[in-house]
């Protein structure tokens, strides 16, 4: 049992057996990623964003990556074990609904990437998401540069030897849960998801690794739109949408049954989008 409770998440003590001596077989999270891929039917919910933002001005569009967001969450709402976090071979519930996602300041070669961490609430819908996301794409785009982003800056300014010895310090006193909740509310790698729209600058979704730094659980990767053939039931085939997320998980945090039931969950949000239109039924 650690000595010292964490400001982010709580001590899970009525795990399985095998689960609980999993970060003990598997201490790192690069011993524990698991792949998955999974191609959903976008055609319904990009024709329902297009009724809602009829009449929209630009700004205030909702969007692709709104409602992929807004899905991951009701999904860690309704299955919480999802947003499980592995420090020190112990298991941890989050508190928060948290995801990171990085911002081209401009589409150039050359632009700096920013990374940005948003809250979201399991309730969300399409439009709260929408005005939380339209705040962090203005903020994420400007030239002001986000806190992280002036703490590596200052670190970067020291001698490798000390930067080597202060990003041990900082995770030796994470693994004892002694890191201050400054440094952790600031830090994008302590979150629950971090999910790259790699479809909005033309590319497929590959299968990223999961960071050693942090807490987060699950990478997310969302491909570009794509037009498909489908068979429908009557032997006919029609063109449909469809789109490739690939996911790594951290297989200490949640096991594969409880996490294939998310992912159908998932699933099913997007191809039927109107549901994320109003709160879930409590």
């Amino acid at each position: 049992m650690p000595l010292f409770r964490r400001c982010d998440g709580d001590l899970i003590t009525d795990e399985p057996l095998v689960r609980r001596m999993m970060p003990y077989l598997m201490p790192r999270r690069s011993d524990s990623l698991v792949f998955f891929e999974q191609e959903i039917d976008v055609t319904a919910l990009l024709a329902h964003l297009e009724q809602l933002n009829e009449g929209r001005p630009e700004e205030e569009r909702l969007s692709f990556f709104g409602a992929a967001l807004c899905g991951v969450a009701r999904v860690m709402g309704q299955r919480p074990k999802m947003n499980r976090f592995i420090v020190g071979r112990h298991v941890y519930q989050r508190r928060k609904i948290e995801f990171s996602f990085g911002i081209k300041k401009r589409m150039t070669d050359d632009a700096p990437l920013s990374m940005m961490k948003l809250g979201f609430q399991p309730d969300d819908t399409l439009q709260t998401v929408a005005e939380r996301l339209r705040g962090a794409l203005s903020f994420g785009r400007c030239e002001k540069r986000s806190k992280s982003e002036r703490e590596m800056t200052l670190a970067l300014k020291l001698p490798p030897p000390m930067l080597r010895f202060g990003m041990w310090l900082i995770n030796r006193l994470d693994r004892l849960n002694l890191l201050p909740k400054f440094m952790i509310e600031a830090d994008e790698l302590y979150t629950s998801a971090t999910i790259a729209n790699l479809g909005s600058v033309g590319i497929g979704a590959p299968f990223h690794h999961l960071y050693e730094w942090g807490t987060c659980s699950i990478f997310g990767a969302i491909g570009i739109i794509e037009k498909r053939e489908r068979a429908t039931g009557d032997g006919r085939t029609e063109t449909r949408q469809v789109v490739t997320f690939r996911w790594t998980f951290d297989e200490r945090a949640a096991e594969g049954l409880y996490c294939a039931k998310a992912l159908n969950l998932f699933k099913a949000y997007l191809e039927s989008p109107s549901i994320l239109e109003h709160p879930p039924e409590r």
